[in-house]
């Protein structure tokens, strides 16, 4: 039988990814039936990323990256990815769950890239649109997260770390966008100082050659 969790508070939200509940979900033998009302589940996300050192404090540096790594997975319940597919949400709020990211970077990845997650990050998100065949034309909908998502990455691009950078960049490969390419050429045009490896990275981002 699932393990039951249900999910009232921003601090149960918190908890469960940050304290061990997801692992916990992981690890069990027929997996969790999580609970919690999707309209309230964006609304914290949105805090979280938007308050992420006060709402974080507690908890270490591995637990942290492991939080948000469970945030990304999809075998993970409630996970950042269902909310912003779920139609039991207002799309204005799943487009502000998008771009409060830019907020979760500027706040606290730019800073610290942790261990890998905030440059995987956009990887599942972005490549969403394309394992559920919809793309821009398909619907308004759908217009609407990809060019939040488009919009989020670039400015996650203007943020000052080359990780940060470099996350957008591999975000922007796998989204896809047709306002790719130019958004990298300028990229590489306004920072000429840039680490050889990481020109030779944009420049394959915006071919989306990146794996």
């Amino acid at each position: 039988m699932a393990v039951p969790i249900e999910i009232g508070s921003y601090e149960d939200f918190v908890e469960f990814f940050f304290g061990g509940r997801a692992v916990a979900c992981l690890n069990a033998e027929e997996g969790c039936n999580v609970q919690c009302d999707p309209a309230r589940l964006a609304e914290y996300y949105q805090r979280l990323f938007r308050q992420p050192r006060q709402s974080l404090q507690r908890f270490s540096r591995e637990e942290i990256d492991r939080g948000f790594q469970h945030m990304i997975n999809c075998n993970v319940p409630v996970g950042v990815i269902d909310v912003i597919w779920s139609d039991s949400v207002p799309v204005q709020q799943r487009e502000q769950v998008i771009r409060a990211m830019a907020s979760l970077y500027g706040e606290l990845f730019d800073d610290d890239p942790l261990f890998g997650t905030p440059f995987m990050w956009w990887d599942p998100i972005a490549s969403e649109f394309i394992r559920r065949g919809q793309r821009p034309a398909d619907s308004p909908v759908v217009r609407r997260l990809f060019d939040a998502s488009f919009e989020t990455l670039v400015e996650i691009l203007g943020l000052s770390s080359l990780e940060s950078q470099k996350a957008a960049l591999h975000g922007l490969n796998h989204l896809q966008h047709e306002g790719t390419p130019a958004v990298i050429d300028e990229y590489v045009r306004t920072h000429p100082d840039l680490p050889p490896e990481q020109r030779q990275f944009a420049r394959l981002a915006a071919l989306g050659m990146l794996p």
